[in-house]
């Protein structure tokens, strides 16, 4: 089995930790950086259209969707 999920980890100076997660099926992208901010950004996955790749919707922190993008 292919693994397309990809997580990395990475520490700074004062040991706090940055994840990434990414799947290139599902079209997400998440970010938790130093300062503890968790970003998530869905692309649209559909290799039939023009707007495949685009971003679809936004969300950063305990905002629900903070912006939502539709063709």
């Amino acid at each position: 089995m292919i693994s397309v999920c990809k997580q990395n980890y990475k520490y700074d100076k004062a040991g706090r930790e940055a994840r990434y997660y990414y799947s290139d099926l599902r079209g997400i992208l998440k970010v938790k950086d130093f300062a503890g901010l968790e970003t998530a950004t869905y692309y649209f996955r559909r290799y039939d259209v023009a707007y495949n790749g685009k971003i679809r919707q936004y969300e950063r922190g305990s905002t629900p969707c903070l912006a939502v993008f539709r063709t």
